[in-house]
């Protein structure tokens, strides 16, 4: 094939795509360095402690137990052992769940005092404040007596 103009400006035009193409590659791999990177660093600062990791775990074992459980009870003949032994399981991941998430046991909690109005489903209303004054009041003091009016002209002097 000779070598014409035409075959240059196509050759051209090739080979800029390629460097185009070449360039596009190294800017997205930069770009997606620095996305993972920033990625890694959040996962690293939100890490969850062992507790979330291990609360986690037991939710999705609780689900597990849950579903075995009511694809036993949907099937023609559930087998009353197993259903024990899935109930079971299903109590100790329930105990588990409870301890990470730190809930309290039912009626470990005294009462802080009145139930909330919202609770008992009253409005409240509020009570009228009843004030006993110790003494009756002071009079008020006296006004003070005017002063009399400098005199327009000075006193005449003899002469």
């Amino acid at each position: 094939m000779p070598f014409t103009s035409d075959n240059a400006a196509q050759f051209g035009r090739k080979g800029a795509e390629i460097a185009n193409a070449v360039i596009k590659q190294r800017i997205q791999r930069k770009f997606n360095s620095k996305i993972q990177q920033f990625v890694d660093e959040k996962l690293a600062e939100n890490m969850p402690s062992y507790e979330a990791k291990t609360l986690m775990r037991v939710r999705l074992q609780l689900d597990k137990v849950y579903e075995a459980f009511m694809s036993e009870v949907r099937s023609g003949k559930p087998d009353a052992g197993k259903l024990d032994r899935l109930a079971c399981a299903q109590a100790r991941l329930g105990e588990q769940e409870r301890q990470l998430a730190g809930r309290p046991m039912p009626g470990s909690l005294k009462p802080t005092g009145k139930s909330s109005s919202k609770q008992s489903g009253t409005h409240a209303t509020p009570e009228p404040i009843q004030v006993e004054p110790d003494s009756p009041p002071a009079p008020p003091a006296p006004p003070e007596p005017p002063k009399p009016y400098p005199p327009l002209f000075p006193p005449a002097t003899p002469a």
